[in-house]
């Protein structure tokens, strides 16, 4: 199945294009960060064969089909990766894994399937005695581990569900910033 291309989704040899696009513009910064290395290695930011074309599409998606301006967000987002994983699981973030803010309740039946999680927010205690960052970097661990269940089974996206009251919102746009950054097209 494709992703949600809105009104604009394209064919499948559309697609394929614009995927193919995609690869092209990394792998021609990929040559040129190799050349400027004088004979090192291409810069890790360059795109990987190995990628799946779903990884690309979802970049494209969120840049409406334009491989310049994907290829740019695949960059700054290759770069976060880099500085910010692995995330230590120290004894708070642990703490935080295991109260039970985020879960998950297995694959829907729908077609195509997707892994819900969920999100509680602890009917006003979400914060409670937790730092905002730890909080931040407990649900990208928690989120990469499902990623990795999700994608183990051919699954894509995630259905998150929200329980217990509304989010701390300031926390809330903080994680949000994140996810749209980093994660293009795995929520829904």
């Amino acid at each position: 199945g494709s992703l949600l291309w809105g009104s604009s989704e394209p064919t499948p040899e559309e697609r394929a294009q614009r995927i193919a696009e995609l690869r092209a513009v990394l792998a021609a910064e990929s040559a040129g960060d190799a050349a400027a290395a004088e004979g090192g290695s291409p810069d890790s930011t360059a795109i990987a064969p190995a990628v799946r074309d779903e990884d690309l599409e979802a970049f494209l998606v969120a840049r409406g089909g334009d491989p310049e301006t994907a290829a740019e967000m695949w960059r700054q987002t290759q770069a976060w990766r880099r500085a910010t994983f692995p995330i230590a699981r120290t004894e708070a973030i642990e703490r935080i894994l295991n109260s039970g803010r985020f879960r998950d309740m297995g694959f829907s039946s729908s077609k195509p399937a997707r892994l819900v999680v969920i999100f509680d927010a602890k009917w006003g205690s979400f914060l409670d005695g937790e730092d905002e960052q730890d909080l931040i970097s407990a649900f990208l661990i928690h989120f990469e581990e499902q990623l990795a269940r999700t994608d183990a089974q051919g699954v894509y996206s995630i259905i998150h569900v929200a329980t217990g009251g509304p989010p701390p919102m300031d926390w809330i746009r903080k994680l949000t910033a994140v996810l749209e950054a980093n994660y293009p097209e795995r929520l829904h």
